[in-house]
């Protein structure tokens, strides 16, 4: 296939996105997040065709919030065509400017897989889209994540909702987020990010949230691991 209709067909998959679909993902990517150090001139993604059948695959790095435009990173070889079992490595580097150097910043790595196999035209073409976290990090913050999750603060707000303030640089990712009392479990969150120094509020059901009342979560590390914490709230 050349090199134009590999971009004409790579143009009809980001089309086909905006539909949607529910169809298994061909491609396996390495890791499940992506730390950029910010001292490495680059990084590395493996990605694996699984599939029986030849593909075509594209890679782009986008913002997590609408309002950044100018993305500061390149991928090498953005899009190419994978035989079956075969192995393609994204270099991914960094501009060298543009992002604040006192807390991580957050993108996001997008790959779209479709099979190329002869068909008619007017056959409708699936295309799937990964997406992984791409946590850019400053070189010198101070601390660790384990610190940030010891640093948590959890305070009882109007006697029923639930605050918590990430003090840190770096973005922590909380699943499971649950309060603790009387022998029972209330979920307040299935999945929390925690943004460098921000605070978020969970409302309860409860009417008021009595002294020995505990959170618990688990936190996702740089590795994808999944750890579980327990942690005093206080009453103001």
């Amino acid at each position: 296939m050349t090199y134009s209709k590999i971009l004409k067909l790579a143009g009809f998959i980001i089309l086909w996105l905006g539909a949607g679909t529910t169809t298994q993902a061909m491609t396996r990517i390495e890791g499940t997040r992506l730390i950029y150090p910010a001292k490495d001139k680059e990084i590395s993604v493996r990605v694996t065709n699984d599939s029986a059948e030849k593909i075509i695959l594209q890679a782009w790095i986008s913002a997590a919030k609408e309002e950044i435009h100018d993305i500061p990173f390149a991928i090498i070889q953005p899009l190419v065509e994978l035989d079956q079992q075969q192995v393609h490595i994204l270099r991914i580097l960094y501009m060298g400017e543009g992002l604040p150097s006192d807390k991580e910043s957050l993108f996001l790595l997008n790959v779209v897989e479709a099979p190329l196999k002869p068909q008619n035209e007017n056959n409708i073409q699936m295309a799937i889209r990964q997406k992984l976290k791409l946590f850019f990090r400053p070189t010198d913050l101070q601390g660790s994540l384990l610190d940030c999750i010891a640093g948590l603060t959890w305070k009882v707000k109007n006697g029923s909702s639930v605050e918590v303030t990430n003090t840190c640089a770096f973005h922590l990712s909380l699943v499971d987020v649950q309060i603790e009392f009387d022998g029972r479990a209330t979920l307040l969150s299935e999945y929390t990010l925690l943004k460098p120094r921000e605070k978020q509020y969970f409302t309860t059901p409860n009417t008021r949230i009595p002294k020995d009342a505990r959170i618990k979560f688990l936190e996702i590390n740089d590795s994808g691991l999944r750890t579980v914490h327990k942690q005093k709230l206080s009453n103001i």
